[in-house]
């Protein structure tokens, strides 16, 4: 896992049909938060989802900062060894403007804050897109 923004491995490629319409990007998935804890503490780890296209552009996607997923805390949970899971839905719609006519491949990204004792991963995913002239 990366404490910076990396691929999922949930896309969805489309070719634009007209430069005045805008964009939405339906995501529906299943993601995990997993924790590998080594020794006490009170550690909080936290995952954190964006969309993006052109490697990681988020020009005209709304909203275009990284949300805060879903967190396990050390502390009051299984501590000293072990690995802990998260579970969650992400049911989640972007809102894409400004975009000329063209192909675009969309993906999501995922990251966590300690790269270190665990990792976010996304499972039986789906990608919708719908283009509305407005």
């Amino acid at each position: 896992s990366s404490e910076t923004m990396t691929d999922s491995g949930l896309s969805i490629t489309y070719t634009k049909l007209s430069g005045t319409s805008t964009l939405y990007v339906d995501v529906a998935t299943e993601a995990r938060l997993a924790a590998s804890w080594v020794g006490e503490g009170n550690n909080t780890q936290t995952g954190f989802i964006r969309l993006v296209y052109a490697t990681s552009t988020t020009t005209g996607i709304s909203p275009s900062t990284s949300d805060n997923a879903a967190h396990v805390k050390e502390n009051g949970m299984e501590v000293a060894s072990g690995t802990m899971q998260l579970g969650w839905g992400v049911p989640y719609i972007w809102k894409i403007t400004g975009l000329a006519a063209a192909a675009y491949t969309f993906k999501l990204q995922g990251k966590v804050s300690i790269a270190s004792i665990g990792s976010i991963e996304f499972n039986d995913g789906t990608i919708r897109l719908m283009e509305v002239e407005e």
